[in-house]
């Protein structure tokens, strides 16, 4: 299942708020898939385990059981977006951020492959 123009915005909107701008990730945006999802999504559990903040903004917009069910990620892109674009998330510290990127980016360009 291919994802439509307004998610693949919505994911590389999610990805520039969590990783900072790359334009390497950003000229792949239009071939973004599933397979980006899934590896944005391992990212996220990533920092939700690390960052209590954005755990409590992803607990809050899906529920906790949701985090155990693979997908939950993609029903909710563009609120997950619209939130991390209000700047009203702050980040426990640069470190679990910049550990993150460091470990999915690689995952996050070769999904798109």
């Amino acid at each position: 299942m291919s994802l439509s123009n307004s998610e693949k915005e919505d994911l590389l909107k999610i990805i520039e708020v969590l990783f900072g701008h790359d334009s390497e990730i950003a000229r792949l945006k239009d071939s973004f898939s599933v397979r980006t999802v899934e590896a944005v999504e391992e990212a996220l559990e990533t920092l939700v385990r690390c960052n209590a903040n954005m755990r409590s903004l992803v607990v809050g917009l899906i529920g906790g059981a949701g985090l155990f069910v693979r997908g939950w990620l993609r029903q909710i892109l563009s609120k997950l977006r619209s939130e991390l674009e209000s700047k009203r998330i702050k980040f426990d510290g640069l470190a679990c951020k910049v550990v993150m990127a460091y470990n999915w980016r690689s995952a996050i360009i070769i999904s798109t492959h």
